[in-house]
């Protein structure tokens, strides 16, 4: 009963956002259980992303709730319109989240096209939420690739994009070949950054 209420749900969702939201928001009210009101929204989301995710906002639910429903609709929203849900997410940035909303957009764009993902997190302007983009972007490049992430971060010209996707590798890579890793630690210029790097490799 549980499975098949969740499928009605989400198919409502789909269907009309606002009502399917509506009653699921009810029913956790009511129980405390946000299984529902989750599908409804993912519904929801599947037809009109910024709709659901402003919708979740009014809810009235805790920070950590919300924080988890809104980052299932964001990476729902990447797989099916990353540039769009990268627009977002920019727009709607917190510099100074580790992972954030940009990191969340470039953790799932890198799932299908790394390049474009690595390209975007590296346009970004400074902050913690950037470097998780780009830590994000580059690790899965290179569980994939290795070999593609290792020449698309080689030239890239020097700066502080290219210290964080070296300095990514120098971890990643570090971990199966710390020669190897040690040796993309020494492409980043920033000392600090640097540092962190040869620690992680």
């Amino acid at each position: 009963k549980k499975a098949a209420l969740e499928k009605i749900l989400k198919r409502w969702g789909q269907l009309d956002g606002p009502g399917a939201t509506a009653y699921a928001a009810q029913v956790y009210s009511e129980t405390g259980n946000a299984n529902l009101l989750r599908e409804a929204l993912a519904g929801w989301g599947e037809k009109d992303p910024q709709g659901a995710i402003s919708q979740l906002g009014s809810l009235g639910l805790s920070d950590g709730l919300q924080g988890d429903i809104r980052r299932d609709l964001l990476e729902q929203w990447a797989d099916l319109n990353p540039a769009a849900a990268a627009t977002y997410a920019m727009q709607n940035r917190n510099p100074d989240s580790w992972r954030g909303l940009v990191g969340t957009v470039a953790d799932e764009w890198s799932k299908r096209d790394p390049m474009a993902a690595a390209n975007w997190a590296a346009s970004l302007d400074s902050g913690r939420d950037k470097r998780g983009a780009i830590y994000s972007a580059i690790s899965n490049w290179a569980d994939a690739d290795p070999n593609g992430a290792a020449a698309y971060v080689s030239s890239q010209p020097a700066g502080e994009s290219r210290d964080m996707m070296a300095g990514t590798l120098a971890r990643q890579i570090g971990q199966d070949d710390p020669a190897a890793g040690l040796k993309w630690a020494a492409m980043v210029a920033d000392p600090g950054t640097q540092e962190r790097a040869v620690a992680g490799a």
